[in-house]
């Protein structure tokens, strides 16, 4: 079961803000999508998709359940950070931006290679801002500035005003063989 919500989550990672916003036991549709900032259609749509899959049974009149312990799993091994309303996952091979917004969610994909990539330049030059990131690697601002999002929700870099800032050598794998 734990593995079919992970399957299911990385073939359609828009379902994550669902499956992340879940509660114990039973739940309206409208709860849940009043606790994201969206609309009901996509929660429904969301229990459409694991109704199929067995993972969200309905128990009565407007009442749904869910797997809740495989979901949780699932976000856990997904590494899911919540920031608002914007959600980062690593999916393995790359992360997913997803940003709820009212009428939807939107999903943007970061490859781990430009996440590293700009965990270099900003290694390499102390601090640096999106848009000289962006220059130095050779990359739109916005592709840029969702990296840098990617590595500051996991922890190796952080947001001083407009530069971004390297937190610690150590957490960024800098360990020389020492222990």
């Amino acid at each position: 079961m734990k593995t079919k919500v992970l399957v299911l989550a990385k073939r359609l990672p828009w379902l994550i803000p669902f499956l992340y916003s879940l509660p114990e036991g039973e739940f309206r549709p409208s709860d849940i999508a009043k606790s994201l900032g969206t609309r009901s259609d996509y929660v429904r749509h969301c229990i459409r998709v694991m109704s199929v899959e067995g993972l969200v049974t309905r128990v009565g009149e407007g009442l749904y359940r869910a797997e809740t312990s495989a979901c949780k799993e699932a976000i856990k091994q997904l590494n899911v950070v919540r920031r608002g309303s914007t959600y980062i996952a690593d999916l393995g091979g790359h992360y997913v931006v997803l940003r709820v917004r009212r009428r939807y969610v939107r999903v943007f994909t970061v490859p781990r290679l430009l996440a590293e990539r700009v965990l270099e330049v900003v290694k390499k030059h102390g601090e640096a801002r999106v848009s000289e990131i962006a220059r130095m690697i050779g990359v739109p601002g916005r592709v840029a500035y969702r990296a840098a999002l990617v590595l500051e929700a996991y922890g190796f870099i952080e947001r001083k005003g407009d530069l971004y800032v390297l937190v610690c050598e150590s957490a960024c794998g800098d360990s020389d063989g020492e222990s």
